[in-house]
């Protein structure tokens, strides 16, 4: 529920996972069985490596009918290169049936891999990667946004790219979903025909009908 001064308003919540080769090979029957909604999946990372897993697991939910969604994690030191990580990360959309959001994600380990390739990861240089990556998936057609943790998006990223586009938040402590669409509530989920953990999230719109709509990711 969402509440208000005056009244409650029910919400409708989408349950989904996100995962990548860490979760080996998913028996995806078992997990839409289990009530999942939804998944974010893991195309690749960096300079166009392929999670090995990302077609597999793809394929799988389309053919189920599992709504997917695809990220990709950033080692970009510039502009240019996290252009070219959407353009990889497009390859995907365009392989299969995409009805969730595609996003860009940008982590601690991101940021150590530019230093130690000498360059600094300033809020500055994190937001303009962060939008170029988000532009070139939207001028291609893409509902694109982008990954952060609280740590992240109080301290990183500025209001321009907050306007610009949808926030996908890892918030463990909380699941207010008033701001972000979709949030990750956890990174030690069980769920049936996964071995292991798995990343939890929670949606508060319907993303399929609305990419539908608006004719987004090719659809």
């Amino acid at each position: 529920y969402k509440q208000t001064d005056r009244q409650i308003r029910r919400v409708k919540m989408y349950n989904g996972i996100d995962v990548s080769k860490h979760q080996g090979k998913i028996d995806w029957q078992k997990v839409k069985d289990s009530g999942i909604d939804f998944a974010i999946i893991r195309a690749g990372f960096g300079k166009n490596n392929i999670d090995e897993y990302a077609h597999y697991n793809a394929l799988r939910c389309n053919e189920l009918h599992i709504p997917i969604g695809f990220y990709w994690f950033s080692y970009a030191l510039n502009e240019e290169m996290a252009i070219k990580e959407a353009e990889y990360l497009h390859m995907f959309v365009k392989e299969h049936l995409t009805e969730m959001p595609v996003y860009y994600d940008f982590e601690y380990d991101s940021a150590s891999y530019m230093s130690r390739n000498g360059v600094k990861a300033t809020p500055a240089l994190i937001n303009k990667m962060t939008q170029a990556f988000c532009n070139r998936l939207e001028e291609l057609g893409c509902y694109a946004g982008f990954y952060a943790n609280k740590d992240y998006y109080n301290n990183i990223y500025n209001a321009k790219t907050k306007k610009l586009y949808d926030l996908w938040l890892a918030d463990y402590s909380a699941t207010n979903l008033k701001s972000p669409k979709l949030i990750q509530t956890t990174s030690k989920g069980t769920v049936a025909g996964i071995k292991g953990y798995v990343d939890m999230d929670i949606a508060n719109i319907n993303f399929p009908e609305l990419l539908h709509r608006k004719h987004l990711n090719h659809l």
